[in-house]
């Protein structure tokens, strides 16, 4: 991992600000975990989810709830600060650049070793704004590539405050995308869940705003 790291670094150099999510950044995102674990146990309950991959998992708090139910989980990232601040074990934390094609065979192989009647279920929220425009159609095939049974996507909109957004986009603009590979909103399961971060709190409102829910046709 460390020669990954190395590279990533060598890649960013000359761009402002190169380790913005360093593990400072991780280490603030904490206060919430808590409310985020227990959002993870709901969703597991709800859509009997069998196994998790989280894309652009950071420090892995949205995995964390998954992990205490028992669910087997696998979080994926390319920044900097990420594997500092992994709370679970280094071991379920795989390093991969989701802009380019293809994913490492240990995430392939963990998605799909399952058994027919479990659910695989793709984590990736707020990340697909920080992928840049050309690799938008990489990252998507990424997400689809482990043929997920379900997907639950947010991503930062037009006029969204954060760090190092390239590609600020309305839900319209992502449903296409994710339509064109075979997966629609499943705007029931979209406004339970949405509800249920709400009632829970401590999870910030873009979240909930930004909630889509994809399941395959």
């Amino acid at each position: 991992m460390s020669g990954n790291l190395s590279e990533h670094r060598k890649r960013l150099k000359g761009i402002p600000d190169p380790e913005v999510y360093d593990a400072k950044f991780y280490l603030d995102a904490m206060k919430r975990k808590e409310g985020v674990a227990y959002f993870g146990k709901c969703v597991s309950k709800y859509m009997k989810i069998g196994k998790v991959i989280d894309l652009g998992c950071g420090s892995g708090i949205w995995l964390a709830g998954f992990h205490e139910y028992g669910i087997p989980v696998m979080g994926v990232d390319f920044s900097v600060g990420a594997p500092e601040t992994f709370v679970l074990d280094k071991s379920m934390y795989v390093y991969a650049d989701l802009e380019v094609p293809g994913l490492p065979n240990q995430v392939l192989d963990f998605a799909y070793s399952m058994e027919e009647s479990a659910k695989l279920l793709i984590v990736s929220v707020e990340v697909a704004e920080h992928i840049h425009a050309e690799h938008v159609h990489n990252y998507i095939k990424n997400v689809v590539r482990l043929l997920p049974d379900v997907i639950l996507f947010t991503a930062a909109k037009p006029g969204q405050i954060g760090r190092r957004h390239h590609t600020l986009k309305p839900k319209e603009y992502w449903l296409e995308k994710f339509y064109l590979e075979g997966y629609i909103d499943n705007p029931l399961a979209t406004s339970f869940l949405a509800s249920c971060m709400m009632a829970i709190g401590g999870i910030p409102a873009y979240y909930r705003n930004n909630l889509i829910v994809l399941e395959s046709v």
